[in-house]
């Protein structure tokens, strides 16, 4: 990108295109990362006991 300066609606538009080129699938990159120690531990017990997660989410909901 140059280093032209943008005018609000312009850069609406360029974020707009790129939210629909995301949504299409051509994504300009794609950023796997490897969850940590405590992430894993999550997803395990979220996997084991799903009706905690459905709790939390009722009670937030």
């Amino acid at each position: 990108m140059s280093n032209e300066t943008l005018r609000a609606e312009e850069l609406g538009n360029k974020l707009l295109q790129s939210v629909k080129e995301m949504k299409a699938g051509n994504a300009a990159r794609v950023s796997r990362v490897e969850p940590n120690e405590v992430a894993k531990a999550l997803i395990e017990i979220a996997f084991r006991h799903p009706e905690v997660i459905r709790e939390d989410l009722e009670l937030k909901g």
